[in-house]
């Protein structure tokens, strides 16, 4: 069992995950042959689990750079025979803003307008007896 155990933990470290993953999964069938007390089986059981994620990543992960590397041949073809490159396009160099974009959407001016004709004429009387009228 250690020994397998050990020799899982080495090939983890050398990216060398199905061998891991098998090595730990034979190190928990011996401890279970041998009666290792529960808590060392949890353990085990938890390190192949922890190694079987590992080793999903790591075929994910090298499945990527295989598209990467794949990607980077074509382009590679692609820049030493010159291939042609697709035209920029051109933007005109006017106000990405239009005036009446404005117009239609700062209603400050309107609003300032409205505000004054509704407190046009307002009186107000204090106890001291003065007068506040708006105009």
């Amino acid at each position: 069992s250690k020994l397998y155990y050990r020799r899982a933990l080495a090939c983890e470290q050398l990216r060398e995950m199905s061998q891991a993953v098998d090595d730990m999964a034979q190190a928990l069938r011996q401890a279970k042959q041998r009666n290792v007390p529960p808590a060392e089986q949890h353990r085990l059981k938890g390190e192949v689990d922890r190694l079987q994620r590992l080793k999903k990543r790591d075929g994910e992960y090298k499945a990527k750079k295989n598209i990467q590397a794949e990607n980077e041949r074509t382009a590679e073809v692609e820049r030493v025979q010159g291939g042609t490159l697709r035209p920029k396009e051109v933007k005109s160099k006017q106000n990405v803003v239009s005036e009446t974009y404005l117009a239609e959407s700062d209603l400050s001016h309107w609003t300032l307008g409205e505000v004054r004709e509704a407190v046009r004429g307002i009186c107000h009387s204090g106890q001291s007896g003065c007068r506040i009228e708006i105009t």
